[in-house]
């Protein structure tokens, strides 16, 4: 199962060819407190720990870019915007099954 270990003691652009699956939460989970393993399953997981570097973590936060608001926002109420424009959503909303999803007054 494709894995993503997003923590500040995974090292930077580093890919781990490993396999994990569901359990392997578990296993790091028992692992770092000491627990006994529940089923056998999670006793044979693969440790995620195991791709972790724990002597030097990365505390630098990562710079999120600044996504402005595209706008105009052409999805309005069903009057205005996309609805009211295009052919296609006209044709869909006059279909004989659409009555039923229309409000009762």
């Amino acid at each position: 199962m494709p894995t993503y270990l997003v923590s500040p003691f995974a090292p930077k652009g580093r890919v781990a060819h490993g396999q994990f699956d569901h359990s392997s939460i578990l296993k790091l989970v028992e692992w770092r407190f000491g627990l006994q393993s529940l089923t056998p399953r999670d006793a044979a997981a693969a440790n995620p720990a195991t791709v972790l570097d724990f002597s030097r973590p990365n505390l630098t936060p990562p710079s999120i870019p600044l996504v402005l608001d595209p706008g105009p926002h052409v999805c309005g109420s069903p009057d205005t915007g996309m609805a009211a424009d295009d052919v296609m959503w006209q044709e869909l909303a006059s279909l004989p099954i659409m009555r039923s999803f229309e409000s009762v007054s």
